[in-house]
């Protein structure tokens, strides 16, 4: 049987660098200079954005998922 030890992704956290999430995805598209009909109307869907706006809908999403009564513990990984 094999053991690990485990830290906490809290217990290295630096208060220097962080990553902020808009209110909405909507937001996020509206900033980036996309519109519901520049985004149907492509048909390759590589945008320079996407990567933007792939983080924003899973970041909210995990914030809104959990019970209403915690505060939301998000984290990310940052290469120095």
């Amino acid at each position: 049987m094999i053991s690990h030890y485990f830290v906490p992704l809290g217990a290295e956290i630096n208060e220097r660098y962080f990553k902020t999430l808009f209110l909405d995805v909507g937001l996020v598209c509206r900033i980036c200079g996309l519109s519901m009909a520049d985004i149907q109307g492509m048909e390759d869907m590589m945008l320079i954005n996407s990567g933007a706006i792939c983080e924003q809908l899973v970041g909210q999403h995990l914030l809104y998922s959990g019970k209403s009564f915690e505060t939301p513990q998000l984290y990310c990984w940052m290469r120095q």
